[in-house]
């Protein structure tokens, strides 16, 4: 329903309220159209947060049950799982995904490296020095490529300096966030297709 103050006086988007009688038979329909489509919508968004909470519940408990079968120490409960009924028709899956960020020591490893350029002075190579400047170079949000950085440390460097600047760089990711995603899937004709709980896929 409209938002209304004691008066009855409906409230406008600029946060006025407005006599009843200034508001016409249309708005007053379109009021009531969105007003029971969101909060059957708020209902069928806190189901499917509780449902999400259970799948991931079950999921829990069955690897737990597993490792008891198995006799193994709880080692499994983390990363992806993905569990398929008896025939092999039906597939529920749970991913893990982690947002990964640089702290304070990449700042550490920077200067290191710095170092080992201006050691190397004119014997460093110039593809070498183009690598450095565009894995530390920042977006428009100074925010830095990650798989930039990580990509040094696939260069094929022994200098005692450079590597210990590579340790740094690895020390340095830490996790910021952690979502977790569950798909669930039927096969049919012999492929698997995702049951779509998004509304905006179905």
């Amino acid at each position: 329903m409209a938002i209304r103050n004691k008066k009855g006086m409906w409230m406008d988007g600029k946060g006025d309220f407005v006599p009843v009688r200034y508001v016409t038979k249309l708005d007053k329909e379109k009021d009531k159209i969105v007003v029971k489509l969101s909060e059957k919508a708020l209902k069928l968004h806190a189901q499917m947060e509780n449902f999400k909470k259970e799948v991931m519940s079950e999921i829990e408990n069955y690897i737990q049950t597993a490792e008891k079968f198995y006799e193994v120490d709880e080692k499994t409960l983390v990363g992806n799982k993905s569990l398929t009924d008896f025939a092999n028709t039906l597939r529920v899956e749970l991913s893990v995904n982690k947002t990964l960020a640089f702290d304070e020591k990449l700042g550490i490893a920077r200067g290191l490296i710095d170092e080992c350029i201006e050691a190397w002075s004119e014997g460093a190579n110039t593809k070498l020095l183009a690598l450095v400047e565009q894995a530390f170079k920042t977006d428009k949000r100074g925010r830095i490529d990650r798989d930039r950085i990580l990509g040094l440390r696939k260069l094929d460097i022994s200098d005692d300096k450079w590597q210990k600047a590579m340790k740094i760089i690895g020390d340095s990711l830490t996790v910021v966030d952690k979502k977790s995603y569950i798909r669930f899937q039927r096969k049919t004709d012999g492929r698997w297709n995702t049951v779509h709980l998004d509304i905006a896929k179905l």
